[in-house]
């Protein structure tokens, strides 16, 4: 049986404006707004991405590395 790979967001999910999901050259892979908090990263391949979560108009950047 496979692990499933999330990414959880721990705010109240009204408290969330967006999350966004960049590739080491800046792309965005994924994205969600309000009323979420929680993105399946197991499509994703491995590799090095940058998580980006806006809460009540603050910006947070996280880097996150998929092995």
């Amino acid at each position: 049986m496979s692990k499933k790979q999330k990414i959880v967001v721990l705010t109240h999910p009204a408290g969330i404006d967006f999350v966004r999901v960049k590739d080491v050259t800046g792309k965005e892979v994924a994205s969600f707004y309000q009323n979420k908090n929680e993105l399946d990263f197991s499509q994703f391949p491995k590799g090095v991405y940058f998580v980006q979560v806006s809460v009540n108009g603050y910006l947070f950047t996280e880097k996150l590395v998929k092995r």
